[in-house]
């Protein structure tokens, strides 16, 4: 079981994204794999160490993990992309559910979603800029760029976000920041309700 001795300096940044992270962890990882890192008793303190570099510091950790587990480092990214969503989803029908409970509605706000988790982690210049667009009834395009290149969480949010909504269909995602591209273009194909 992680350390939560520290939770209270953690509540004082204003973003869940730190407590999203620990619980990523406990529930991906296994209690060996985090003592083989030294981070079972130490998690907390590594990942508060800094406000302004958390978000760099969680990449670090998932980078070690991936090393130590052989599991791909972007579907890494891509599973705690799907385990985001939720919290992300309960801002979404706090903030937007009375719009339409839909696939297509949560991916148009999925920016200010994504902000609000950010916004006191990360200089606000340098937030991710993404843009929803309908291309034609059931096809989506999502268009992801920052200098973080963290597309693979925001295609796991997606992801998850279809599940969720019972959405069946083809995702791709091209082109793309990892392949020296100057943003990501991330296309949903909706098929049918799962």
């Amino acid at each position: 079981m992680l350390n939560y001795e520290q939770v209270d300096i953690i509540n004082t940044i204003d973003s869940h994204l730190p407590d999203i992270f620990l619980k990523f962890i406990e529930d991906n990882f296994r209690e060996e794999t985090l003592k083989k890192m030294n981070l079972n008793d130490s998690l907390t303190d590594y990942l508060i160490g800094s406000k302004s570099d958390i978000d760099t510091r969680m990449l670090d950790i998932i980078r070690d993990l991936s090393k130590l587990t052989g599991r791909p480092f972007l579907d890494m990214m891509l599973l705690f992309g799907e385990h985001i969503f939720p919290y992300l989803f309960r801002h979404y029908k706090k903030n937007f559910g009375y719009k339409g409970d839909s696939f297509r509605q949560f991916l148009v706000h999925l920016e200010s979603l994504v902000h609000k988790e950010l916004r006191s982690i990360i200089p606000q210049g340098d937030l991710p800029k993404i843009a929803f667009k309908e291309i034609q009834p059931h096809s989506y395009s999502v268009t992801y760029q920052s200098p973080r290149k963290l597309c693979k969480v925001i295609e796991g949010v997606i992801v998850a976000a279809s599940k969720h909504f019972s959405k069946k269909g083809q995702f791709s995602h091209t082109p793309c920041m990892l392949d020296n591209n100057s943003h990501c273009v991330i296309s949903i194909a909706i098929e049918s309700e799962i």
